[in-house]
């Protein structure tokens, strides 16, 4: 939840940003609260993915460690490959 609230937050500054650049002709703000904007929205998917694993991970403990399981799995056999 911090994730998804600090990202939401870097987004609306981001865009603040951009519009004070725009209007004060300076486009290195612009593309600075560009970025920002951007990176909040990353962020804030990073945030929604976290809360959506650890809700999975209280509903269905053992479907994720056998999602785990087969990752382990999965890596170790492409590894032995090499």
């Amino acid at each position: 939840m911090f994730e998804q609230a600090q990202g939401a937050f870097q987004r609306v500054a981001g865009k603040a940003q951009d519009a004070l650049g725009e209007m004060t002709n300076d486009s290195g703000m612009q593309a600075e609260g560009k970025m920002r904007e951007a990176q909040g929205v990353v962020q804030q998917s990073y945030g929604q993915a976290l809360d959506e694993i650890r809700e999975m991970a209280v509903k269905h403990p053992l479907g994720l460690v056998g999602g785990v399981a087969a990752a382990a799995f999965l890596m170790g056999m492409i590894c032995a490959r090499r």
